[in-house]
């Protein structure tokens, strides 16, 4: 899951967006978290992907954007994404 670490409330449109990396069918616009979150509380969000056909590995990196655009990340300065590995 992902911890709200900062001194802010995150709404339940706050989205889990695609930042770089293989798509592999992630939605476009992102997956809102679909709660409130408080400072120190923990989210879990999942994200529909599909794994290519091709046998290799892949990575995909996310961040968080508010619900007025703004996009953040993980570590102090925010910039930091977190990621999924599929191996195939």
């Amino acid at each position: 899951g992902l911890q709200n670490m900062g001194s802010c409330i995150w709404t339940e449109d706050y989205k889990v967006v695609l930042a770089s990396g293989e798509p592999m069918g992630a939605p476009e616009g992102g997956v809102k978290i679909g709660r409130v979150v408080l400072p120190g509380q923990y989210v879990n969000v999942s994200v529909p992907m599909t794994a290519p056909e091709q046998p290799g590995q892949y990575k995909s990196f996310f961040k968080l954007i508010t619900d007025e655009g703004a996009q953040f990340g993980l570590g102090a300065d925010g910039q930091k994404t977190f990621w999924v590995r599929v191996r195939r």
